[in-house]
């Protein structure tokens, strides 16, 4: 991938395949321009209780056990992903919020670490599900103030 000048990398990572892409790509981005990876995982907290299969919980009450057990796994597979970073060389930090990934990503974590460049992967949501709620790589590409890549394949073996 060619040099942007980009100096701050965020990438959205949620356990998905896309977003095992996303980072292999946002990790190539930040190091092609000697840039900081914030890799970023939102609980999406409306998904703890929908009635769909979705859901990371289900419906009904829910243990603060099972939340701390979701916490502790997301922050663990953040933490993964930013030894990987340090591992390759790269200034890389990585942060677990709570909300709706979409505002997260577009709004907060822009500002927060300054960020010149998203990178979502595209999790292939059905139509359905589009229409009810809407894709997060859709989102993020209508409203971010800054340039997004979505991520849909392998990189290219060069």
């Amino acid at each position: 991938m060619a040099n942007f000048n980009y100096s701050n990398v965020v990438v959205g990572v949620d356990g998905s395949k896309a977003s095992g892409l996303a980072f292999k790509k946002a990790l190539q981005i930040a190091t092609n321009n000697h840039a900081r990876l914030v890799i970023v995982a939102v609980i999406n907290e409306r998904n703890l209780v929908r009635i769909n299969k979705e859901a990371s919980v289900g419906f009904g009450a829910i243990s603060p056990r099972t939340i701390e057990t979701l916490k502790i796994d997301v922050e663990a597979r953040v933490s993964n992903y930013v030894q990987i970073a340090k591992d390759a060389g790269i200034e890389a930090i990585g942060t677990v919020d709570y909300g709706d990934p979409r505002d997260i990503l577009t709004d907060k974590i822009v500002e927060d670490y300054g960020a010149d460049l998203l990178v979502v992967g595209a999790t292939g949501a059905g139509p359905v599900t589009r229409l009810m709620m809407g894709s997060t790589a859709t989102y993020v590409v209508s409203h971010a103030p800054v340039d997004v890549i979505v991520v849909r394949t392998e990189l290219a073996n060069k």
